[in-house]
């Protein structure tokens, strides 16, 4: 499978802190839900600037049939020989998202979840607000419970997209 850069971009070494302080204060919206999760001490940051280029592509491109599971797009990301988000990538994507067209698009992250306060485990989810204008970055579980009290998997859809860093 072939993809193409979609986004570059080079992270600037700032705490997480100022990151989400910037993200807020530049007309973004960040979800309550994702500043729990970017305030978890699972959710690191580099204190070095780095490259990162990313990349996104709907499950069915990535080889999926039936509806996986966060595991089991990682495990293909990987397979893939591409990489899974570091923490702090969705917040820089988020950041630069004023960059792009404003279109009706969901875009998941291929990352490790990370456990919010109230420990459930979330990954990151980046779409336009409902007023068609504002890009919004949120935390969604990856499980769900069910009455017994017992955790699933959540499954997602064909058509999703999944962000997912490139080598290099």
């Amino acid at each position: 499978m072939s993809v193409s850069v979609w986004m570059d971009f080079e992270t600037e070494g700032l705490s997480k802190e100022v990151l989400l302080d910037d993200s807020q204060s530049t007309g973004f919206l960040t979800g309550p839900l994702a500043q729990d999760v970017i305030r978890q001490p699972a959710f690191t940051v580099s204190s070095d600037r780095r490259k990162a280029r990313v990349a996104h592509a709907k499950l069915w491109d990535l080889g999926f049939r039936a509806l996986p599971t966060i595991e089991q797009v990682q495990t293909k990301v990987l397979e893939k020989r591409f990489l899974l988000c570091l923490p702090d990538v969705p917040i820089y994507v988020h950041r630069n998202m004023r960059t792009q067209t404003k279109q009706n698009i969901v875009l998941w992250f291929a990352m490790q979840p990370i456990v919010d306060s109230k420990g459930m485990p979330r990954i990151f989810r980046e779409n336009l607000h409902h007023d068609g204008s504002t890009w919004c970055l949120h935390a969604f579980p990856t499980q769900s419970r069910a009455s017994s009290g017992s955790m699933s998997d959540l499954s997602f859809q064909l058509q999703d997209e999944f962000v997912f860093m490139l080598p290099g």
